[in-house]
């Protein structure tokens, strides 16, 4: 388990570092899809447990780093979102497009949410889009369409990592 969980950080953390620097150059309206919310909802949803739980709060701490959010921002965020999508394993069988879409779609509407609640809660200064901004549902699409791509070369370095081959 530590293994796996020490692969999952480190597979989070250099998706923060490449979504903070080079995805800047494929923004639309200055929108970046939230590579690492796909591949924390992955982790968390194929290998349950307190794996989402930790990875969430660890690679939420190194968002918190990189972007102009006070500490705790995002990992607040990303362990619950880890959690939730922990207690699905072994729940629901997901099929390797619509419920994936869905199963990300439902986190960045609900990581939206969960911002806006620590903003208010808190009394925070943070820039953060209206949930019924054209820049909400621009982050809504460009996640909901790559998750089949993201979910597919996890699978294939998780069958690597696990030994096995094959789709």
């Amino acid at each position: 388990m530590i293994k796996r969980l020490l692969i999952s950080s480190a597979f989070l953390f250099g998706i923060i570092i490449i979504q903070s620097t080079l995805f800047r150059y494929i923004a639309i309206y200055e929108v970046i899809p939230n590579l690492y919310l796909i591949y924390l909802v992955f982790t968390s949803f194929y290998n349950g447990g307190l794996h989402g739980t930790v990875c969430g709060f660890a690679t939420g701490l190194v968002e918190d780093a990189v972007s102009i959010s006070p500490l705790g921002f995002h990992s607040i965020i990303k362990t619950i979102i880890g959690s939730v999508y922990s207690s699905f394993n072994g729940l629901v069988i997901l099929d390797r497009i619509v419920m994936p879409m869905a199963f990300v779609l439902i986190a960045t509407v609900l990581n939206r949410l969960l911002a806006f609640g620590v903003i208010s809660l808190f009394n925070l200064s943070v820039p953060v889009h209206s949930v019924f901004s054209r820049f909400f549902l621009i982050e809504i699409v460009y996640n909901t369409i790559l998750t089949p791509p993201v979910f597919f070369i996890a699978h294939k370095i998780k069958d690597r990592l696990d030994g096995r081959r094959g789709l």
